[in-house]
């Protein structure tokens, strides 16, 4: 379960971690080239797991997006998913 909330936006599924993969602290502008090459989902979510905001981007303007959803004070937290499969990729949360 990627989403473990108790809001209609709760959400399971196949969750496939890549040998090697290991938590990283988004700091703006950088992003793994596997998200880099590929059209997204980003999902936005607040403190109760309730979707806030939406968007679609190619992956060399997810750094602007995520920048974008994060400045909103109601994002708790970000679901990047690959647009085209809907398949979870990661997990942005606030610091």
């Amino acid at each position: 379960m990627h989403h473990p909330v108790d809001s209609p936006y709760r959400a399971t599924g196949p969750v496939f971690v890549g040998e090697g993969a290991t938590r990283r602290v988004y700091r703006g502008g950088g992003v793994p080239p596997s998200l880099a090459k590929r059209s997204l989902s980003l999902r936005a979510y607040d403190a109760k797991g309730f979707l806030s905001a939406a968007t679609l981007c190619h992956g060399s303007d997810v750094s602007t997006e995520i920048d974008a959803l994060l400045e909103d004070e109601r994002t708790d937290s970000l679901h990047v998913h690959y647009s085209a499969p809907g398949c979870f990729a990661c997990l942005v949360e606030r610091q």
